[in-house]
Parts: C-alpha cells; structure tokens; sequence
C-alpha cells in the first residue's frame, strides 16, 4: 500500500487506542508531499470511543487530505459519524465478480460458494466472514431464521427471537453489532423476495 494511505480497519475500529494513532498519523505530513488518504474499512462497526476519537479528523481534516469511510450498513454508523460525511451509495457486487476478488485474495475454492452465498453482493460481510468463523456462522444462522420466518408460525418465532434475545452478548456495542446483521439479514431476504416477484400486470 502506499505509505501516504492509512488504513484502519478490522478489529482495530473498535480499538480506541488504534484510532488515535491513526488519527494521528493523518495529522503528520505526506511522505511525498502529496495528498494524504485516510481510509476507515467498517466504520459501522465503531463504537462509540473510537467514534468520539476520530470525530475531530473528520470534521477538521488537515491540509490535502480525503478520508473515506466504508460501511456495509449506513444505518449502523454512529449519527456522530455519518452527519459529517458526504455520502456516496455503492451497488451490491454481482456474484461472478464477487468471487473473482475473493479468489485474488487466496481464499480455498471449497470457501468462496458459501461465502459469496453469505455476502449478498457485499464484498465487506465476506471478507469478514471468511476471517472471523464465529461471525460466519452467525450471519447463516441470521440468514436461515429470516427466511423461515416467512413461513413459521407465529409461536416458533416468538421461540427463535428469545432465543436471539438470550443469547446476546453483555457487551452493548456488540449486541447492537448482532441485532444490526439480523436486520440486515431480513432485508436482504427481503430484497431477495421483491427481485423474485413477478411484476403487477398493468391495467388499462
């Protein structure tokens, strides 16, 4: 990478510590006295710590320097966040393509089916998926509840959402984190189900 691009992401979003340097790393001068590139990969999955910590960079970027934050879930990112940024929607990544770019990061064939079935067009959730097993294993299990809540009776979701309820973490930040990948995870199915639906014949 270019050494006048500075990437946080990961884990490191949720990192307080992590943040303030690269906060600070976007305050110094540009190695080749150029453009510095601020890039934030997940900002949904800030918390409200590492929000608080680069919300100074964001509002008073220094001279020639862009920052751009990423998230799969706009309606995740803090209110502190996104009333200060300028946003640009993205289109889902067809499945041919999606696959291609998880090949050119030496992810196992056997993987990439599942993975790209996993992401519905969003190459961030896949990435994240195939390097966090337990988040992959959560988003199938989100996937499978919303699509046999369209056909389960009202007793055995009432039994899935306790189910959903108890075992959320005593963490607030990632029990949100949870709660915002199953509606994703209905919105998706959703989104499945209106693309599916033949359209309304036009009266006349």
């Amino acid at each position: 990478m270019h050494p006048d691009v500075l990437l946080l992401g990961g884990d490191d979003v949720r990192a307080v510590e992590q943040v303030r340097a690269w906060v600070s790393s976007l305050t110094q001068s540009s190695l080749f006295a150029g453009w510095k590139i601020g890039i934030v990969e997940g900002a949904d999955h800030m918390n409200e710590a590492g929000a608080n910590a680069c919300l100074k960079a964001i509002e008073e970027p220094t001279a020639k320097t862009v920052i751009l934050l990423t998230a799969s879930n706009r309606r995740a990112v803090l209110p502190t966040i996104a009333s200060r940024c300028a946003v640009i929607p993205c289109a889902r990544v067809s499945n041919v393509v999606l696959a291609e770019g998880l090949r050119m990061r030496a992810v196992a064939d056997e993987d990439i089916d599942a993975l790209v079935a996993l992401a519905e067009g969003c190459p961030g959730r896949a990435i994240a998926c195939h390097g966090d097993p337990e988040r992959r294993a959560r988003f199938a299990e989100h996937r499978t509840f919303a699509r046999a809540a369209v056909t389960d009776s009202h007793a055995d979701r009432l039994r899935h959402i306790e189910g959903f309820v108890r075992d959320l973490p005593s963490d607030r930040v990632r029990a949100c984190e949870q709660t915002m990948e199953l509606v994703q995870a209905f919105r998706d199915d959703g989104r499945e189900v209106m693309l599916r639906r033949p359209p309304t014949p036009q009266t006349t």
